[in-house]
């Protein structure tokens, strides 16, 4: 007897799902390994709507692939990804604009440099491009 087969059109492909899967595993050991970045002091704000951002992520990957997920539902899971990364965007010019705008000036534009500093500007324009997108 032949295994029930029936791929919904709207279905990823195996291939593409197992690749998320191994992706989100290297994310979650990364996670794990430097616990630090989600439960310091400094940024706060930021690291705990990076962690909420991350979350988001996961959640519309591991959801990608249902096709019982309707049309408005996907939508709004992606409207709540585009919203909590724009948050997230913000959290960082809340945290760190005023830090970095003590910071010496960048010897080139944005992250260039291995030694820049992302300023309070880079974030505003960041975030007002990714409202824009």
């Amino acid at each position: 007897q032949q295994p029930h087969t029936h791929m919904s059109p709207h279905a990823a492909p195996v291939g593409l799902m197992r690749s998320i899967y191994w992706y989100f595993v290297v994310i979650a050991v990364a996670c794990a390994w430097y616990v630090r970045a989600f439960t310091g002091r400094i940024g706060r704000r930021h690291r705990l709507c990076g962690a909420a951002h991350l979350a988001v992520l996961c959640w519309r990957a591991f959801r990608s692939h249902d096709a019982d997920v309707g049309v408005a539902i996907a939508r709004l899971e992606d409207a709540a990804l585009a919203v909590s990364g724009c948050i997230l965007t913000a959290s960082a010019y809340g945290d760190f604009a005023e830090a970095h705008a003590r910071a010496k000036p960048n010897k080139a534009s944005g992250t260039l440099h291995a030694k820049a500093t992302v300023t309070g500007d880079e974030m505003l324009e960041h975030l007002f491009y990714q409202i824009v997108n």
